[in-house]
């Protein structure tokens, strides 16, 4: 894949918006949210289709990536090579930001001036989003996704042909070495196992999503 640059089109405007942000609000104890976390592939975009069918607001980390990436003219059109691109664009706003809950921090903002009150974000990937959400809401749970990765990896294929065993691997070494992701799904407050069977996979959303 082809180096990129982003930094270079961010104006100074836009990097220090990144780099300070305006100061966040007091403790929300009405919004209940629940968090997904999970390698690739696991079926967290399942589970999100699950709680928005039951109410749920969805939010998803790399849409906030994906909408910049596109519209900087980033994104080549080939899906496995655009999740590439979308995650080196994600370390890089972190690296330049110095926070590593910059993408956190914007979707808080997003939910608090929402009039929603239930909602599902999927996709933390480092303890410091996590932990923003935690100090922000008094009714967040993380729930931690899995399923095997060469199950995972079948479920890619079906999206996008073209993806490879070994780029599929990598990502997932690059998330537990550049995000610390194994951390984060050691703070889950509740698991799913999603190796296929689907009337389980229901059983234990249903689960969830009675208890609120």
């Amino acid at each position: 894949m082809p180096d990129f640059n982003p930094i270079g089109a961010l104006t100074e405007d836009e990097k220090r918006k990144i780099i300070a942000p305006p100061p966040m609000p007091q403790k929300n104890e009405s919004k209940i949210i629940i968090g997904l976390t999970g390698p690739a592939a696991a079926g967290k975009e399942t589970i999100s289709k699950k709680f928005a069918e039951a109410g749920f607001e969805v939010f998803v980390f790399s849409d906030i990536l994906r909408r910049e990436a596109q519209s900087r003219g980033l994104l080549k059109g080939n899906p496995e090579e655009d999740r590439m691109i979308i995650s080196k664009l994600g370390d890089i706003v972190r690296f330049i930001s110095g926070k590593k809950d910059i993408l956190a921090d914007a979707l808080v903002r997003e939910i608090l001036s929402s009039s929603g009150q239930k909602f599902v974000v999927d996709g933390f990937r480092s303890e410091d989003e996590v932990f923003l959400f935690r100090k922000t809401f008094g009714n967040f749970k993380l729930i931690y996704v899995n399923a095997d990765s060469k199950i995972r990896f079948e479920r890619r294929k079906l999206q996008d042909p073209t993806a490879s065993y070994d780029n599929f691997v990598k990502r997932d070494e690059m998330d537990i070495k550049n995000k610390g992701m194994d951390k984060v799904f050691r703070m889950a407050d509740a698991r799913i196992a999603n190796d296929g069977d689907l009337e389980k996979l229901n059983g234990q959303i249903g689960r969830f999503i009675n208890g609120f």
